[in-house]
């Protein structure tokens, strides 16, 4: 009984949470019409299209390199950015992230082509 008790008021306090979260600023303005894709963006703060191709530009001198050093300097460039190494011809997903980045390498270990985010 007191286990039973101790799963309901854990359950209420995870849906007062949810709540809590799905009433914030950041939530309700995914759900505001009046903002386009580059304010929404922004107010998250994700890059802007325009942000994303100067810094996928930037790293085009990155080829060649070893992808773990390359990973470094990215991860150090932006901290929050998700940096995957795969292998060339590997199957990935085709959802779109401006958050994620995919270094392509080839059999030993050094990068195939430019640093690409999506």
């Amino acid at each position: 009984m007191v286990r039973l008790i101790g799963l309901v008021l854990v359950l209420l306090a995870a849906t007062a949470a949810t709540a809590q979260l799905f009433s914030s600023q950041e939530v309700r303005g995914r759900r505001d019409p009046s903002l386009d894709k580059k304010q929404f963006l922004e107010r998250m703060g994700r890059p802007s299209k325009e942000a994303n191709k100067a810094r996928v530009e930037r790293w085009k001198h990155f080829v060649g390199l070893p992808a773990e050093e390359v990973k470094a300097k990215i991860m150090a460039e932006d901290g929050s950015l998700h940096v995957q190494i795969v292998q060339e011809n590997s199957p990935v997903t085709m959802d779109y992230r401006l958050d994620r980045v995919r270094l392509v390498v080839d059999k030993n270990g050094l990068l195939s082509r430019p640093p690409k985010t999506g």
